[in-house]
Parts: C-alpha cells; sequence; structure tokens
C-alpha cells in the first residue's frame, strides 16, 4: 500500500514543480535528443512500478482467494522495487545534469521536493526489504 501511495505523490509533486518553476527557455530549446525518450522511460517506469503494486495490492486483499502463489506476488513486488530505485534515480539524474545547460531548479521548493522523494524511496525501500525477507524460503522448506 505504501507503493502505491509514494510513487504518485512523488510524481504529481514533480510535475506541479517544474510547471510552477519551468526550467530557462535556453535549456527548454537545446535538449538533446535523448531528453524526451528518457523523461518518458522515467514516466513509464514509475508509473508501471506503482500500478503493479497496486495489483499486488488488490491481488492480495480482494482477488486473494484466487491467487495461488501469494508469495511469488510479494517477492516480485519487492524485486520490481529494488529494480526500478536505481533506474529511476539514474534517469532523473541524466535528465538533470546530463546537458550543457542543467535543466535544475534552484530555492525552497527543490529541496522540499528532494527531501519528499527521498522520503519516499527510503519508504519504497523498506518496504520491499520486508516484501523480499518475508518471502525467502528456510532450508527447511527448500528441502
Amino acid at each position: 500500500m505504501l507503493l502505491f501511495i509514494s510513487v504518485p505523490i512523488t510524481v504529481a509533486m514533480w510535475s506541479v514543480l517544474w510547471r510552477i518553476y519551468p526550467g530557462t527557455d535556453q535549456a527548454w530549446l537545446n535538449q538533446p535528443w535523448w531528453y524526451a525518450p528518457a523523461s518518458r522511460l522515467l514516466d513509464l517506469v514509475q508509473l508501471g512500478t506503482g500500478l503493479y503494486g497496486g495489483l499486488v495490492l488488490f491481488a492480495l486483499s480482494r482477488g486473494s482467494r484466487w491467487i495461488r502463489r501469494p508469495r511469488l506476488a510479494t517477492r516480485s513486488l519487492g524485486v520490481l522495487v529494488f529494480a526500478s530505485l536505481p533506474i529511476t534515480a539514474g534517469l532523473g539524474m541524466l535528465m538533470t545534469y546530463g546537458m550543457d545547460s542543467p535543466n535544475t531548479l534552484h530555492g525552497l521548493p527543490s529541496v522540499v521536493a528532494n527531501l519528499v522523494t527521498s522520503a519516499m524511496w527510503a519508504i519504497q525501500l523498506y518496504g520491499a526489504t520486508r516484501c523480499v525477507r518475508i518471502t525467502r524460503t528456510s532450508l527447511a522448506e527448500a528441502r
């Protein structure tokens, strides 16, 4: 449930922030060819992670009578979060600092947004760690 809540909060916060404090015209006009695909990929990774979190949440609550292996759904969600966070961080850094004219935000809104994003990532890492830890098999079960 934390993943299903934290991803949309992060995406919405940054979307609003970029609309209120857009980068300079020079930065937007001189974007490299890869900027738009990287931005879309970042959106897709975040959207996919959030949707999968919602799907697993539904499967483990309302859909629990139809799901045969809840352990697999829980573990796959944890692994997906572990995979998506470095991708999200890398794409975010690339889009911010990978251009000749960095598309950075200055001031308090950027600091607050980065703190909220870090807190959301910490929540996601905590949840992913719990998902993986509670679904690991013991040596007795493996035999």
